[in-house]
């Protein structure tokens, strides 16, 4: 095993070549953005995997000549891909993937592999995302792994050692995630998370601070901050809009209006019920309620967006 730079890791893989990639929140980004750094000189390298997190960047449209992707399971960011024909979906059971690599069906020419640094005995951890990744590491010609130490060390069927490892990067990556501030508050793992200090706070999404969350600036303060023009503030509108409309309760168009003052009524009266909250205390559910008159003005302005928004909306919607 040699340690290496992202880009001397990925050399050897040329055109022509076909690459698996470990799959889910165990997807090594920076093997797979120093492979597609290379689109100019590659041709038609056949990238295989399940479902990958991130943006999939061999995905896009510019990289149809350089990078066609195989998928066994339709991940989000490879849905347009498939439906445009730029990748093709073979579907099948997950049970039935190793026995591709094993059989010689599907040969590779190379893996990429995001898993814990080698413990003292050179042991390293497939993490989150075991999947199929033993039968693809026997599989292909060179092994390349990311060793990266945020990824949790699980245990089981997990692990594989340093002497099958050709190339390896020693990066981290930073993990992120978006969640409500109800169940970073209510529940676990969040619960165990702030008692560790475990995580960083960047921001939050609402119009003002929440009291919990005092110290953590709203994105409307840092698009103050950082002179964010009108365009950009509409489409984090957009974007925000389906956090703050949250589920709501919503009648067909037509209905009398006494009963949607009926419907109206109830909910209030529902809200402030002493037994209900008492209720949800006990089961650490937060009730935030937002009144009719507050949707309906969101929505209206949330309707109201300008087309060159939508179409940055579409944009970043794959469409």
């Amino acid at each position: 095993m040699r340690i290496v730079e992202p880009q001397e890791a990925v050399a050897g893989i040329g055109s022509g070549d076909r690459v698996y990639v470990h799959g889910a929140a165990g997807t090594p980004s920076i093997l797979l953005d120093a492979l597609v750094a290379r689109a100019p000189e590659l041709q038609d390298v056949n990238v295989v995997h399940l479902h990958i997190e991130g943006p999939g960047p061999h995905l896009a449209p510019e990289m149809a000549d350089h990078f066609r992707h195989r998928a066994l399971f339709v991940g989000p960011n490879a849905r347009r891909a498939v439906s445009d024909g730029r990748a093709d979906y073979v579907p099948m059971f997950l049970s039935d993937v190793p026995r591709l690599f094993d059989s010689g069906a599907l040969p590779l020419d190379a893996v990429l592999v995001n898993a814990t640094p080698p413990d003292p005995h050179g042991f390293c951890s497939l993490g989150v995302s075991v999947e199929a990744m033993h039968a693809a590491i026997r599989a292909a010609r060179t092994v390349i792994v990311q060793f990266n130490r945020a990824m949790p060390r699980t245990l089981g069927e997990s692990f594989i050692h340093v002497s099958d490892i050709d190339l390896a990067v020693e990066r981290g990556e930073l993990q992120c995630r978006a969640f409500t501030i109800t169940a970073y508050f209510a529940r676990e793992p969040f619960i165990s998370w702030r008692k560790r200090n475990f995580v960083n706070i960047l921001f939050q999404t609402g119009s003002k601070r929440d009291a919990r969350l005092k110290d953590t600036p709203t994105i409307y303060e840092l698009m103050d901050s950082y002179k964010t023009n009108e365009a950009g503030r509409r489409l984090a509108k957009v974007i925000l809009a389906g956090g703050d409309f949250g589920r709501p309760l919503v009648a067909p168009p037509g209905v009398p209006a006494d009963r949607i003052k009926i419907l109206r009524d109830s909910f209030d009266k529902t809200i402030n019920d002493p037994a209900l909250m008492a209720e949800a205390e006990k089961r650490r559910l937060e009730i935030d309620p937002t009144r009719w008159d507050e949707m309906e003005s969101l929505a209206k302005e949330v309707m109201a967006t300008p087309p060159d928004v939508v179409a940055r909306m579409r944009k970043l919607l794959g469409e």
